[in-house]
């Protein structure tokens, strides 16, 4: 059984002038904000998660690769790429640059990240409005974080009555 470190709460702004996402703890107090990195050119492509302070703690970039949703990750000095393609029988998922995978649904944004020896990094589930985000070690907050606002910029239509054909 796993000890869940800390539980945050991802959720997604509507006004245009509001950052994308604001992640919450259990208090409610506002931990971290996600919003486009000011000042690119291509800004719509680059992300950066702020702490409470407004210190620019996590930096994702979206790769424009056909077919699938790429994202560098930057935390400090580690970087991790997080590889979604998209095909009819699902999403498939994979990391380089960490040995962690996932476990889950990620197109209906409930999934787990584990290590290679199965242990849970991340448990994140979907709620109305908002998403749970458990982490087993406070070591891998950022990543959690980074991990879980790619998972929601997934432009994945759901109902498969809406899908193309």
């Amino acid at each position: 059984m796993t000890v869940i470190c800390m539980t945050l709460f991802l959720k997604r702004t509507i006004s245009a002038d509001d950052p994308l996402f604001v992640i919450c703890d259990m208090s409610g107090n506002e931990t971290y904000r996600v919003s486009y990195a000011p000042g690119r050119i291509f800004s719509q492509q680059r992300l950066s998660v702020t702490d409470a302070q407004g210190r620019t703690a996590v930096r994702i970039r979206r790769l424009p690769i056909a077919g699938s949703c790429t994202y560098a990750l930057r935390m400090g000095k580690k970087r991790v790429t997080f590889v979604n393609i998209i095909t009819a029988k699902g999403v498939y998922s994979h990391f380089y640059g960490i040995n962690y995978h996932i476990r889950g649904a990620i197109a209906a944004k409930s999934f787990d990240v584990i290590d290679v020896d199965k242990t849970l990094v991340l448990s994140h589930r979907r709620h109305s409005g908002y998403c749970e985000l458990d982490i087993a070690d406070g070591a891998d907050e950022l990543f959690c974080v980074a991990v879980s606002v790619c998972a929601n910029m997934m432009n994945i239509i759901e109902k498969t009555a809406l899908q193309a054909v």
